[in-house]
Order: C-alpha cells, then sequence, then structure tokens
C-alpha cells in the first residue's frame, strides 16, 4: 500500500472510531430506560423474548452494516432493542426491534 492509501485507510479508521464513539453516545443518552445486562438476561428469560442474535438479524432488514452498540430498552410499555449500526456508506442508523415480537420498528 502507497502513502496515500494508508493516509485513507487511517482517516477511515479514524472516521469509523469516531461514528463508533458517537453512536455509543447516542444510545448512552436513553440508556436510563434500558436495563442492565443482569436485568436484560433475566427479562429475555422471564418474558420469552427474543436473544441479541434474532434481534441483530432482524435490524439488518432495515440496514446493512456493523452493530455497533445495543440495549434492551423499555419504550412505550414494551421492551425493545435498540441497535446502531455503523452503515458501509459511514452514517449510523439507530434501529429499534420489538423485544416480543422480532419486528423492526
Amino acid at each position: 500500500m502507497n502513502h496515500s492509501g494508508r493516509a485513507a485507510h487511517a482517516h477511515m479508521m479514524i472516521l469509523r472510531v469516531i461514528l463508533i464513539v458517537m453512536a455509543s453516545l447516542q444510545c448512552a443518552v436513553a440508556s436510563d430506560a434500558c436495563l442492565s445486562p443482569d436485568a436484560a438476561r433475566t427479562a429475555i428469560q422471564q418474558q420469552n423474548l427474543i436473544d441479541f442474535p434474532q434481534a441483530s438479524r432482524a435490524a439488518r432488514i432495515r440496514a446493512r452494516g456493523e452493530i455497533v452498540s445495543a440495549n434492551l430498552c423499555r419504550q412505550d410499555q414494551r421492551l425493545v432493542y435498540v441497535l446502531a449500526i455503523l452503515t458501509p456508506e459511514g452514517r449510523v442508523a439507530r434501529i429499534s426491534v420489538d423485544a416480543k415480537s422480532g419486528k423492526p420498528d
């Protein structure tokens, strides 16, 4: 890889890190309504909710890319997975998936 190729790659990596941090902060804003990992595990077992792999497959129906954060949160009297996906175009898509039905919002 020549110098300009390495520089472009470095810039893309920096952009990717910035977008991941932004996605994490975006999800942190709503974190007071989100369950802790222990509470999420309990809710999944007791309420017969879909698990994270099922939620991630459902979210990828709406947006292709790399999942950079995921939380199980309370939203309008129900539980939803809130996933941030870094798209191939470099944008962050925020997708909600109903934890009971598995359908993306």
